[in-house]
């Protein structure tokens, strides 16, 4: 089997996520590798999509039924790690907010989202591994059903969005660029999640995750899932560790303590309230 321009995709692909998986990892470790932190499933994508590129670029020398459907599987869950990704950052500054005694978005919201997320990363592995033929990939009523989750958990996402910038006001100063980097990557993810509804409900040959057109593939979802990646992991990287939202509920600076310290007194607690030790 010849390199065609599929194969070129896969090496473009290798290209970025193989440094982004180490800055992932790096990012997870910085700031903690608990999933709820959102940089765990970055590490996940970043390793799916690596894998992935390797699984296509195996093709050539040998285009088997298993290595196109492994292949599809790795391109099938890219939706669900983005999504994920960015729900634990808006749940990282939710959890700021908290901390600082101030009312955010029920920690439940996070807990339910996620677990609709991971019933349509499932049906969408098990939709992809019970095709009949992986080469000639046909969506079924598992990959629909998928698909549709995933874009109520979209718009679930945007609500969470607006619920947490009402607040933004009582985040720290750095932990803004949670709220940024979301809503830079959401209006992506909808693409990417544009993609997959048409190739799941159209039919349409083009939109094939494994024998479409290779261009539609690249531009509406390829680089949607790069710039979501490499946006928050940007974010990731220029975020302190040890903010409010890291686990210490600990405000960022003296600055902020003695915000949050007249902020209490004006509001008529003072009495009550101990000044701040400033350093």
């Amino acid at each position: 089997m010849a390199v065609d321009y599929r194969h070129g995709i896969a090496i473009f692909s290798l290209i970025v996520y193989l440094p982004c998986f180490f800055v992932a990892v790096y990012v997870a470790l910085r700031h903690g590798f608990a999933k709820s932190a959102g940089w765990f499933f970055l590490v996940v994508l970043s390793l799916v999509r690596v894998v992935g590129s390797c699984l296509e670029l195996a093709t050539i020398a040998n285009p088997t039924e298993g290595l196109f459907t492994a292949a599809a599987v790795c391109k099938s869950v890219g939706i669900s790690p983005l999504i994920l990704a960015c729900i634990g950052l808006l749940q990282r500054a939710n959890n700021s907010i908290i901390n600082r005694g101030r009312k955010g978005a029920p920690p439940i919201l996070f807990r339910v989202i996620g677990l609709l997320v991971l019933v349509g990363l499932i049906l969408s592995i098990v939709g992809t591994t019970s095709q009949d033929n992986g080469v000639m990939y046909k969506p079924n009523g598992k990959s629909k059903a998928s698909i549709c989750i995933t874009l109520g958990v979209w718009v679930c996402t945007v609500g969470l969005v607006f619920i947490i910038n009402s607040n933004k006001h009582n985040l720290p100063a750095g932990e803004k660029r949670l709220l940024l980097a979301v809503a830079i990557s959401l209006p992506f993810v909808l693409i990417r999640l544009i993609y997959s509804l048409i190739s799941a409900f159209s039919h349409s040959p083009r939109f094939s995750i494994v024998s479409g057109n290779v261009t539609i593939y690249l531009v509406m979802a390829l680089l949607e899932e790069m710039v979501v990646v490499i946006t928050c992991l940007a974010v990731g990287v220029t975020l302190q560790p040890d903010g409010v939202a890291a686990g210490r509920g600990e405000p960022g600076s003296a600055e902020e303590e003695m915000k949050v310290f007249q902020e209490a007194r004006d509001n008529g607690y003072g009495q009550s309230v101990p000044a701040p030790y400033t350093r």
